[in-house]
């Protein structure tokens, strides 16, 4: 199921940048984290950010010249752990530099546009493991410096650095002595497993920077009883206004069998799509496609939001309730999007 969301949203994507208006003549900057990169021989382009955390611009490229820009940013040293993936409308090239600086760079061919992001590394700090919370059904990290640290009720994130192969791999033990191995997964750059109480935890290594990557959620038992719980205490706020004599309605607990979590991420895909499917639309109608600049920016903000639900799906547990809902859902977003293209 991954592979078919993923799909759709490339060609989404794509769909979205194509004859979005031709761009005002550009001006490479000579400051900020543009420096870092190669001066592209390019006269016409817009730059939507420019700040010391991204760098992120859009140029009119012939094919040829997109070719040797990307062996140019190799040169200047994007080429640690480089990702390429071409396709026939599209070409990728992912890296980053010693210094964990990130390029994301893809050129449209249709269009005849590349599109360069540089994005700077979060800055790596002393960390305080939390004593309660998910974080303590942990085994606290060797290392004390991280960053990205977050704390939520129904989750938890960190990234922590000076984090060996060796000390990767005896993290995992340890996690595994603390009861996530339940279904688990592991090899020496990722590890997945449950505990008995269904809470999932999932470590990723970037073997580049010795850096351990740790993501943990709340099993959907415990989001379901929190959310019980909430439900009577309203009811139970609400009963006293109710007379001896009223009737009061039985609650419905019963459960569908279909996934709260499932059902929120299924809606929220199907709203987003709903809304590039109304970008389309007016962008069919329209002569001003530089006025549209705003709304793309949205849809991407939407976009970025959806692959970040996507990817914490775990599509092996899907009830025949949760299978049903998916393809109900998917076959309306793609007769809304037929009906646009």
């Amino acid at each position: 199921m991954k592979k078919i969301i993923a799909g759709i949203f490339a060609t989404v994507i794509a769909l979205t940048l194509i004859g979005c208006g031709k761009y005002e003549k550009i001006e490479w900057p000579s400051e900020g984290l543009a420096k870092m990169l190669p001066t592209p021989d390019a006269k016409y382009g817009e730059i939507y950010t420019d700040d010391d955390d991204e760098f992120w611009v859009k140029i009119e490229y012939d094919s040829d010249k997109a070719e040797s820009y990307i062996s140019a940013c190799k040169e200047k040293g994007f080429d640690i752990g480089s990702e390429v993936n071409a396709y026939s409308t599209l070409v990728s090239y992912y890296a980053r530099d010693k210094d964990r600086f990130s390029l994301d760079i893809t050129y449209y061919a249709k269009d005849k546009i590349l599109d360069i992001r540089l994005n700077a590394p979060e800055k790596i700090v002393e960390l305080s493991w939390p004593t309660q919370g998910l974080a303590s059904l942990l085994p606290e990290p060797k290392s004390k410096k991280g960053f990205g640290k977050q704390d939520f009720s129904d989750s938890f994130y960190i990234n922590v650095a000076d984090t060996s192969k060796e000390k990767y791999s005896a993290y995992i033990d340890e996690c595994m002595a603390k009861g996530f191995n339940v279904d688990y997964s592991r090899d020496d750059e990722y590890f997945s497993a449950s505990n008995a109480n269904g809470d999932e935890l999932s470590i990723t290594f970037d073997k580049y920077f010795d850096i351990m990557e740790i993501s943990l959620h709340a099993s959907e038992k415990k989001e379901k009883k929190e959310q019980t719980t909430t439900e009577a205490m309203q009811i139970e706020t609400e009963t006293p206004q109710q007379t001896e004599t009223e009737d009061v309605a039985p609650v419905d607990n019963s459960s569908t069998g279909l996934s709260t979590s499932l059902k929120e991420f299924l809606d929220s895909y199907e709203a987003t799509m709903n809304g590039y499917c109304d970008f389309m639309e007016a962008y069919n109608n329209s002569s001003d496609y530089a006025s549209m600049m705003g709304d793309y920016m949205n849809w991407l903000s939407q976009y970025s939001d959806m692959l970040n639900k996507f990817n914490a799906l775990d599509t092996s547990s899907f009830s025949d309730e949760d299978w049903a809902y998916y393809l109900e859902v998917q076959n309306r977003v793609n007769n809304r999007l037929i009906s646009v293209i």
